[in-house]
């Protein structure tokens, strides 16, 4: 049970020199303890042994401040260097009340404590090192403020081991715990390390395949070191990395637009394009930290009136939003875009309105790829904050494209809530979409027009899937319209890319629509599915577009099977030969080394196929391959701990040896 420490068990802390062990591992000192520590607790418990727990002084008219208390109990003695610099004082007076607070604990015996900086051992200043490393912002003090927080941590130590004499087992338990945390540090460290250079590699690779195939991304950069920090920033982002090819096209355009931008002279001061410019070749040269800083310099010139300083404020975040964008930093961009918009919300709405766009777009981006609650925030926000904001009368398109990205946002939501909630959001996604189409006829608008009908698309699919009976079938139904609508104006002539995907949508709600029918209208709808997969592949080529053409490679192989399962004879054995290549030919690019989640899944697709090869035919060798791919998948699926695909996978495998062994 969860407790709050007492006064007196934070004043033995001290005491005991027990803070520094919690400080490094307080999870571990919960269990010995049997206390929950919060991060305000070990911040305190530190704080006293940092400054040797000197509180508040009984007089009022004596010092406050943590060293200026340490000069008057401990005098000014040279050997402790107390009467340092003012600025070295008050780096250290900072970096202790911004690490770990400045809170007051009861009067000890100072007196002991001057006593134990005669007696400080290496092991006092060893325990003192390993925690100062610990706290934020220890790499960025002066060498002169380390030293002198090194002194006083150090003292403070060995006063702790003074007074813990009388409590050795106890404290003997807190110094193994502490040398044990120094080797999970390490090990942290050494894995770390080993993250960085799997991070490397990655990065290798992906120039090694550019560079093979000549691919025109390369000399679209505007600089190796632009084009390489973005790869950098994508790795450290754990940015998925099939996603990496079209966020190096979006990254590089991107920072394209931004660095013009940039370069643009302005009417304002001097500084004001000198600042600009400097950013600009920062961004060139890949250095897009140090264009965020000059950025940040920048909305912080003082301008002649407070809108011109609202304004300029909003521009340079709005720029630091696309400078983390463009890098996959979502979150970072997400707070940035939400600044530009408060910032310009009260002088400039119509503007604001971009900057919000952006910013739950962003959130959409963060949500999507890496999950937590990016997506609520992007929703509460488009619903309670911008579309007020946008009156549709006068920004109609504005209006319509923002109802479009909330329908987005929540079907997202929907697809990953279950029961109710989920149905709930889908449909909200719902109206979403057809209120945009009340804006985006295909008179007037038709490529948005198409674009929002796939969208709903897609929304009816999913609840197809969730709703029961005769209701999931009209969902489907629904679907499949809103597909053909957008595939009017969506041609492989002129939109080859938005034409594959959108065959290959169709392709998947036929394929569910001919799992629900039964008999030959099952059979036509799995038939036009194929047909609409077959159609996405001659846009989806394994040369250009390597990942979809394995997804659509993979959606083929499912169809087939249900083709197989239904027809008779030599054309269902037919069919399930050919969903067998389609499903292999994925596995050419899901390899298990690059894209492990869909190798596990396409080997797990293989299983059932293999059973239903065997039931045709008699035949017990693909029984043979059934089961060595499900236990393949079996592998990855608990090496990441999913408990629904590794009951998935045990039960298929499980029915495919019993036939094997039958």
């Amino acid at each position: 049970m969860t407790r709050q420490l007492s006064e007196g068990v934070k004043s033995n802390l001290g005491k005991l020199g027990l803070c520094g062990a919690a400080m490094l591992d307080p999870t571990g000192m919960a269990a010995g303890l049997g206390i929950a520590f919060s991060g305000k607790d070990i911040a305190e418990a530190l704080l006293a042994l940092g400054i040797a727990g000197l509180g508040n002084s009984p007089d009022k008219s004596k010092p406050h401040s943590s060293v200026e208390r340490l000069k008057y109990h401990l005098g000014h003695e040279a050997r402790f260097d107390l009467d340092a610099d003012p600025a070295t004082s008050d780096a250290v007076e900072a970096f202790f009340n911004e690490a770990v607070l400045d809170i007051a604990f009861p009067q000890r015996d100072f007196s002991r404590f001057r006593d134990a900086l005669d007696h400080t051992q290496g092991l006092n200043a060893g325990i003192a090192d390993a925690m100062l490393r610990r706290l934020p912002g220890w790499d960025g003090l002066e060498t002169g403020a380390q030293a002198l927080s090194h002194k006083i941590l150090s003292a403070a130590v060995g006063f702790a081991i003074e007074e813990q004499k009388a409590h050795p087992q106890l404290f003997q338990s807190c110094f193994e715990r502490l040398l044990a945390n120094d080797r999970a540090h390490a090990e942290s460290q050494r894995l770390l390390h080993e993250k960085a250079d799997q991070q490397s590699a990655h990065i290798a690779e992906m120039l090694a395949l550019l560079r093979a195939q000549n691919d025109p991304l390369l000399q679209s950069a505007i600089s190796d070191a632009q084009f390489l920090s973005l790869l950098e920033s994508f790795a450290a982002q754990d940015l998925p990395r099939e996603q990496w090819y079209e966020a190096l096209k979006s990254g590089i355009a991107g920072d394209k637009a931004l660095i013009a931008e940039l370069s643009r002279k302005t009417n304002e001061p001097p500084e004001v394009d000198r600042l600009r410019q400097q950013a600009a070749e920062a961004l060139k040269g890949g250095q897009s930290d140090t264009a965020e800083a000059l950025l940040d310099r920048l909305s912080q010139i003082d301008a002649e009136t407070e809108r011109d300083a609202a304004l300029r404020r909003a521009q340079t975040r709005a720029q630091m939003g696309q400078i983390n964008l463009n890098r996959a930093r979502y979150e970072d961009a997400a707070r940035h875009y939400l600044e530009a918009f408060e910032a310009a919300k009260p002088h400039q709405p119509d503007v604001a309105m971009g900057y919000g766009y952006s910013a739950a777009s962003a959130l959409e981006d963060q949500g999507r790829i890496f999950g937590g609650t990016a997506l609520d925030q992007a929703a509460l926000f488009l619903t309670e904050t911008l579309l007020p904001l946008i009156p549709r009368d006068t920004s109609s398109s504005a209006w319509a494209s923002t109802q479009n990205l909330l329908g987005i946002v929540l079907s997202t939501l929907g697809v990953r809530r279950d029961g109710q909630s989920g149905i709930d959001a889908l449909n909200r996604a719902q109206a979403a979409y057809r209120l945009a189409l009340e804006v985006y006829t295909r008179k007037d608008f038709p490529i948005d027009w198409a674009m929002t009908q796939n969208n709903l698309g897609i929304v009816l699919r999913n609840l197809g899937a969730r709703l029961d009976g005769q209701d999931g079938i009209d969902a489907l139904t629904e679907a499949e319209a809103a597909y053909r609508q957008a595939l009017e104006v969506r041609t492989r002539k002129d939109f080859p890319i938005q034409w594959a995907m959108t065959q290959n949508n169709l392709g998947i709600v036929l394929q569910n629509l001919g799992v629900l029918r039964d008999g030959q209208d099952g059979i036509d709808a799995l038939t036009e599915a194929e047909a609409a997969y077959r159609q996405a592949l001659k846009v989806r080529t394994r040369k250009d577009f390597p990942i979809q053409w394995a997804m659509t490679q993979n959606n083929l192989g499912i169809v087939l099977r249900n083709l197989g399962a239904r027809r008779d004879g030599q054309d269902g054995i037919d069919a399930l030969t050919e969903a067998e290549a389609a499903y292999r030919q994925a596995l050419e690019v899901y390899t298990r080394k690059d894209f492990p989640i869909d190798w596990a899944m396409t080997q797990s697709n293989l299983g059932p196929l293999c059973g239903s090869l065997f039931d045709k035919t008699g035949d017990r060798q693909p029984l043979s391959r059934g089961i060595e791919a499900v236990e393949g998948a079996l592998e990855v699926y608990r090496s990441i701990q999913s408990e629904y695909y590794i009951n998935k996978a045990e039960t298929l495998l499980s029915g495919l040896r019993a036939r094997a062994a039958n």
